[in-house]
């Protein structure tokens, strides 16, 4: 892990607070990032409770929208697996409205996986700043000596309350925070990206996913596929029925759609991206196509757009495929001896095991049933 670029007593606790020997789920990073937001916004008395409840809408987007791992033995998945079971639109809500959700699910048996989320990483945090104390205690009696040393001690995050019910921000450290905020919220990026990239190593744009989906830009993939319709008649590969205003009566407007979710991609390039009808790319939402029903037909597509593109010498819009492996690469270069079975191929190589990381993940897949 990369130490803060500040030489202090706080900087250096920061990184042992979140040493990797010390970290066996995600726990002490959201409750920490947690923490830092308080002390960020001026707030020095957390309850814990509600810093419980930040950990949970922190790891909201990477886990709901993008499907990813916080580890084998972390509980945070079940929590928010309870939340969207309690209210399935919770998935499509905003983290920041998350609070009064989970505050207002008052079952005893929630409340008390809430509430043990707390008791070991409220106090474990603070080990850094007691290890020569705690040596030789046992796990059980561990909490309360970190308890009893917080209540007396400035230099530490923070003190814990005698009734563990809330925690105070102590000013040393309120003060460090506030004015590193950026270094401090940049380095706990970093070390939830490197946690997250850990646990799920074949996932692309781990950096992208700790935060809330962006705007999408699909001016480009617009220009690209009108020129290709320009040129080339399109069959909508989903529904196997020509792109003709005729079905855009019946299915909507032409749209873009991500073959491969963009929530797992997480890129808005050409080779990836298709024209369908509206209604048909609102049913697939983020799942993943059925490969196949749907990965030759898709290739075929491509392979008329990339042709069309080559024989209209609009190079330019080439640049995307590039990115898709170097055998591309090499066709692209070569482009008058360019091989439709050896340009699917390549699409192939790249498509299937997304998809395959994509299923192992949990998103779900997809196929069209004509109603």
């Amino acid at each position: 892990m990369e130490i803060l670029p500040l030489q202090s007593f706080e900087a250096i606790k920061l990184v042992q607070m979140l040493a990797d020997k010390s970290m066996t789920n995600s726990y002490k990073i959201f409750w920490l990032r947690g923490i830092i937001d308080s002390a960020i916004e001026g707030k020095t008395v957390v309850n814990i409770e509600d810093n419980v409840i930040k950990m949970i809408s922190e790891a909201w987007y990477p886990v709901t929208q993008y499907k990813l791992s916080l580890g084998k033995l972390d509980k945070i998945e079940e929590i928010i697996g309870e939340v969207l079971k309690r209210d399935p639109g919770a998935a499509i809500r905003n983290k920041d409205d998350l609070a009064d959700t989970i505050k207002s699910f008052g079952a005893a048996d929630f409340r008390s996986k809430i509430n043990r989320l707390a008791r070991y990483v409220t106090f474990r945090l603070l080990t850094p700043f007691y290890a020569e104390q705690l040596r030789g205690l046992s796990d059980h009696d561990k909490n309360r000596k970190i308890q009893e040393l917080s209540q007396g001690d400035q230099d530490a995050l923070y003190r814990i309350s005698s009734k563990g019910t809330s925690l105070y921000i102590n000013d040393r450290w309120a003060t460090f925070i506030q004015k590193n905020r950026q270094v401090i919220s940049g380095w706990s990026d970093h070390v939830l990206i490197n946690y997250l990239q850990r646990r799920n190593p074949n996932v692309p744009a781990i950096p992208l996913k700790i935060f809330p989906p962006m705007k999408r830009d699909l001016s480009k993939a617009k220009r690209f596929w009108g020129l290709v319709q320009e040129n080339v008649e399109l069959m909508d590969i989903y529904t196997k029925r020509p792109m003709t205003s005729q079905h855009t009566l019946e299915l909507g407007e032409i749209s873009i759609d991500h073959f491969v979710p963009w929530s797992f991609v997480q890129h808005d390039l050409v080779w990836n991206l298709i024209p369908t009808f509206k209604r048909i790319n609102s049913m697939k939402s983020n799942h993943v196509p059925n490969l196949n029903k749907y990965l030759d037909d898709f290739c075929i597509v491509q392979y008329k757009a990339v042709n069309c593109m080559i024989n209209t010498g609009m190079h330019k819009y080439l640049e995307d495929y590039y990115t898709v492996d170097q055998k591309m690469v090499e066709m692209l270069t070569r482009r008058s001896n360019f091989e439709k079975k050896d340009f699917i191929a390549a699409l192939k190589r790249t498509i299937e095991p997304q998809v395959q990381i994509a299923t192992n993940q949990g998103f779900l897949e997809w196929e069209y049933i004509d109603d």
